[in-house]
């Protein structure tokens, strides 16, 4: 924070920031998910995964490299704005699931989430 912000690790304000970083790529998400379902009904369920997937990726490794609060807090809101491979992903699978194995396949989503949120932090 010290760089882009000016502040120290122990200013109050450090919270408010960090807080509406991680909020802008849930308002990213939360405005334009909607949209990935019409498109994937038209283009078809893996193109516009594939490209959700690659933009996302561009835009993540963007902000990995920003040193501007501002463009930080954009590029999070344009990576959650291309995250439209969960929604996808979850009509996909409701495409190839039937009543008796749904629970089931719809469990790996939140096994998938959970095993990224413990491993992608030890591995970095």
């Amino acid at each position: 924070m010290r760089g882009q912000l000016g502040l120290a690790a122990d200013d109050p304000n450090v919270p408010l920031f960090s807080g509406l970083l991680a909020a802008a790529y849930l308002l990213g998400q939360f405005l334009c998910s909607p949209f990935y379902g019409g498109l994937s009904e038209r283009l078809g369920r893996r193109p516009v995964l594939l490209v959700c997937v690659m933009i996302s990726t561009l835009f993540l490794l963007a902000f990995g490299f920003s040193n501007n609060y501002v463009l930080s807090v954009v590029l999070r809101l344009l990576q959650g704005c291309f995250a439209g491979a969960l929604t996808v992903g979850k009509l996909y699978l409701a495409d190839v699931s039937d009543p008796s194995n749904e629970g089931r396949v719809f469990s790996f989503i939140g096994i998938a989430i959970g095993s990224g949120c413990i491993t992608g932090p030890a591995l970095g």
